[in-house]
């Protein structure tokens, strides 16, 4: 009986103890995605203002890797789904903005691989919308390229 009961206090010491690690762990990670979405967006912020008063601009792989970089940031921080849906929309409108930009460059027939960024970018938008259709009908986020 004695044995019982010292085994039974150090099972239960040990699964209190256990919790508060998993808890503490938790806020470290926790901690980590909220610095790892700031600094994600100290990222677009910068990539965006290079955009406007740059020469040359921002290339479009920083603006879709800044993009993204906030948006996962995002998804893992976020829990309400309208957070979520307004994430993935700026995303979208990012992705948007990016396309016509390069969009137009092609047309006008500007030298430097346009065609080719098109083609990405393209991809980007279509991923963008995918991922917010998915998120509005409560589906999981599924993965064209990238993660």
């Amino acid at each position: 009986m004695r044995r019982a009961l010292i085994l039974g206090f150090i099972c239960a010491f040990a699964a209190c103890y256990g919790a508060r690690l998993s808890a503490d762990q938790a806020e470290s990670v926790q901690s980590l995605r909220d610095d790892k979405l700031k600094a994600a967006q100290e990222w677009w912020d910068v990539v965006a203002e290079r955009d406007k008063v740059a020469s040359p601009p921002a290339t479009p792989a920083a603006e879709f890797a800044a993009a993204r970089a906030v948006k996962d940031a995002q998804l893992d921080v976020l829990t309400d789904k309208q957070e979520r849906l307004r994430a993935l929309t700026v995303y979208r409108d990012r992705m948007q903005l990016v396309y016509d930009k390069i969009s137009v460059l092609s047309q006008a027939a500007s030298a430097g691989g346009e065609a080719e960024r098109v083609a990405e970018a393209r991809i980007h938008l279509l991923e963008a919308k995918i991922w917010l259709k998915e998120e509005e009908k409560g589906q999981k986020l599924g993965r064209l390229i990238g993660n």
